[in-house]
């Protein structure tokens, strides 16, 4: 590095750093390394003078080498036979002398060459020793006055910044209170940034409650108005329950009263239908005897025409009339009997049997007195099957009584079913027939239900 480029470089790092002690410090350790390398060469050329100088003070001695003739046996040691060992013997021996003298020669040669290229080497390192000191005497001579150019940049450096430390203080001193004024501006615009973040966070703030608050309105009266659902929902459908239970409950009671009054007129019509079988039983019975006691009669009467046929005709009709009244019960007697119902049988009905049973006996008088007996002399029973059968015939004229066949007596259009009371006997009590009437008059309550509607 050369004075002028290092005053060059010094100015540079002045102009850009703007410190000197920087600058001062980096010259003084790049005067510092190269002193350091001065000295290392210095000591490499000191020392390699040194050893030249000891190495020509004290010359190398010559190497001699063991000959290899050494170990044979001297001339006079052998004896003198004239020999073809002796002979070569010799001969090895002038070999090996000739051989010595080149080897000798050889080794003065190669110790010349030796010490001229050490001699050449010598001088060339000392010329290079000698450049080596020169370019460092230039070099430190260079740096010297780099240092003393840097050393007054230093000092003009040093008096500038204390000239600027002076400014400076002076300034300091004179913007005090601006700098007093600009730290309050300074902390009035950081309150004020800081009251606007705050406002903004507030107003964020109030934003987030106002729509929390109206998400809670709203779940709160979605939930009110779910539940107000609800609790409608369930008092319109308990009320609909109650008004569909009480109209099942007034159905249920106007039925039961329908059916009530239905089960009791039908239970009084049973009655009334069963009073009126027993005393059609009882009429039936009591014909039945009525019945009997004419066929008896008739057998009698038959008895009485034989008898009479067999003992001769009698005098007179009027007589055998006579005869005839004699045999049968008087009417008087026939009058005063009581018929099972517990009523008096009128005289006029029994006399009415007594015309029918006369004229039924005159008939079977006159026809078994046109036919007599049987071809084999027994004569003809009566069956009793085939006799006529009285009954009543329902109808509003009780006193009447025809001449019916043995087909059971027709029912009444009572509207319930009597084909099931044919051949019922008197023996049969009244409750039990008035149970099976309860039984049979489930059956028939929409019959009767349609007669009492399209009777009113």
């Amino acid at each position: 590095m050369s004075g002028p480029e290092g005053t060059e470089e010094a100015h540079i790092c002045v102009a850009d750093d703007g410190n000197a002690s920087s600058v001062l410090d980096r010259l003084l350790d790049e005067q510092s390394e190269i002193e350091a390398e001065a000295i290392r060469l210095a000591a490499e050329v000191n020392d390699r003078d040194t050893h030249e100088a000891g190495q020509r003070r004290s010359p190398p001695e010559e190497i001699v080498l063991p000959s290899p003739m050494a170990d044979l046996p001297s001339p006079e040691e052998t004896p003198r036979t004239e020999t073809k060992a002796t002979l070569a013997r010799a001969d090895m021996q002038d070999f090996q002398k000739a051989l010595d003298g080149v080897v000798a020669k050889l080794r003065t040669a190669a110790m010349d060459a030796f010490v001229d290229s050490r001699q050449r080497i010598t001088r060339r390192h000392e010329a290079e020793a000698a450049a080596a000191r020169l370019h460092s005497q230039a070099t430190e001579s260079n740096l010297r006055e780099t240092v003393k150019a840097l050393n007054e940049q230093l000092d003009k450096a040093n008096e500038r910044v204390a000239a600027v430390d002076k400014q400076m203080k002076g300034v300091q001193f004179l913007n005090h209170k601006q700098q007093k004024r600009y730290r309050r501006q300074l902390l009035l615009r950081r309150m004020m940034a800081r009251w606007k973040i705050y406002k903004q966070l507030q107003a964020d703030e109030k934003t987030k409650s106002k729509l929390s608050r109206a998400l809670h309105g709203v779940k709160i009266s979605s939930q009110v108005f779910s539940a107000w659902r609800v609790r409608s929902l369930r008092g319109a459908a308990s009320r609909k329950q109650a008004d569909t239970e009480l109209a099942n409950a007034t159905q249920r009671a106007n039925d039961s009263a329908m059916w009530d009054e239905e089960k009791a007129a039908l239970v009084a019509r049973i009655d009334d239908l069963t009073a009126e079988l027993e005393k059609e039983m009882q009429t039936k019975r009591m014909m039945q005897d009525n019945l009997k006691r004419v066929f008896m009669r008739g057998v009698c009467a038959l008895n009485f025409e034989a008898m009479s046929l067999l003992g001769g005709p009698p005098a007179d009709e009027n007589e055998a009339e006579e005869q005839f009244n004699r045999f049968l019960s008087s009417p008087s007697e026939m009058g005063n009997t009581l018929n099972p119902m517990g009523t008096e049988s009128r005289a006029q009905d029994y006399s009415s049997t007594n015309m029918i049973t006369r004229d039924t006996f005159m008939g079977n008088s006159a026809t078994m007195a046109a036919g007599g007996l049987d071809t084999d002399g027994s004569r003809k029973e009566h069956n009793t099957q085939s006799l006529p059968f009285v009954s009543y015939d329902g109808s509003m004229d009780r006193e009447k009584a025809v001449m019916m066949s043995s087909a059971p007596p027709p029912a009444q259009s009572t509207g319930v079913p009597t084909s099931h009371l044919t051949g019922v006997r008197s023996g049969t009590p009244v409750t039990s027939r008035r149970k099976e009437w309860s039984r049979a008059s489930s059956g028939v309550v929409a019959g009767a239900r349609s007669i009492r509607k399209s009777a009113g």
